[in-house]
């Protein structure tokens, strides 16, 4: 099986491709700031979104016996670990990812995934870790799996499937195969629309949704946008350059490993926000 074990961030295209990946990302924010100005709100988009969810979770049918399984990242060992019962789940995984694996086998097995297909995805929550929170005046349902808190208006159709379900995931991988799992191969992306609806789970796939018309940035905050990314671009035409040619002295993987570590490590430590950086 094709892996796809980790999400980059939009900032690691500097780290990971060095001045190139910088104008990609760059392009990439002019192309967003245009979107939410002035795009067409009909034309579809194929962004997706990075949801900070825990933990990492696969699941379909095993081609070998066609039986329905859960399983994290340890599926792409050589002899796949993957969970068909709770028996499973219980003999191989700490009490708190257990119970987690748990919630997915008994309730991921009701949402109709095809065969041949698994799909990965991040868990939101679980029942019970929904909370209620005033923000700004306003009462939120507030879910927090991993560095990051989601807020959703209480009255909206979303806050209303949240509060009600027994677990969230937002699946953002789709693999396909026929034989063993090993062969399957990944492609970015999930398509939940044909997944059978279930109340007691809240599914959402990682795709930018295109707001153009319905939330758009305002005149003085598209002009804020804009002189950020002239900022940008002059950094990057003056010094980083320079940088980059001593960065690619350095092999990226073991340059681009350390500076990662570094920044996760400040974020939970509470010295970085993890808005510019939530690893």
């Amino acid at each position: 099986m094709a892996k796809n074990t980790h999400l980059e961030h939009l900032e690691d295209d500097i780290l990971n491709f060095g001045s190139e990946g910088g104008k990609s990302a760059i392009s990439f924010l002019k192309s967003l700031g245009h979107m939410l100005t002035q795009g067409d709100k009909n034309k579809s988009t194929s962004i997706t979104t990075k949801w900070d969810g825990a933990p990492a979770l696969f699941c379909g049918t095993d081609p070998a016996d066609g039986k329905f399984f859960v399983g994290t990242k340890s599926v792409f060992n050589k002899t796949p670990k993957v969970y068909k019962t709770i028996k499973d789940i219980k003999d191989n995984e700490p009490s708190g990812k257990a119970t987690k694996l748990e919630y997915a086998l008994k309730h991921l097995s009701s949402i109709g995934i095809p065969k041949g297909t698994v799909l990965q995805g991040d868990m939101m929550f679980t029942k019970g870790e929904q909370k209620y929170e005033t923000i700004d005046g306003r009462r939120y349902i507030t879910i927090h799996p991993n560095t990051l808190v989601y807020a959703f208006d209480t009255g909206s159709d979303i806050g209303n499937l949240i509060r009600n379900a027994d677990m969230g995931i937002v699946f953002h991988t789709t693999y396909k195969g026929s034989r063993d799992l090993q062969s399957y191969k990944a492609s970015f992306g999930a398509d939940v629309s044909r997944l059978r609806k279930s109340r007691s789970v809240w599914v959402d796939d990682a795709f930018f949704k295109n707001l153009s018309g319905t939330a758009s940035l305002t005149s003085s905050e598209s002009r804020e946008l804009k002189g950020l990314i002239d900022k940008s671009k002059k950094a990057m035409s003056k010094d980083f350059d320079k940088i980059v040619k001593v960065l690619d002295m350095i092999p990226s993987t073991a340059i681009g490993s350390h500076i990662k570590t570094y920044i996760n490590s400040e974020v939970r430590a509470g010295r970085m926000n993890p808005t510019y950086a939530g690893y």
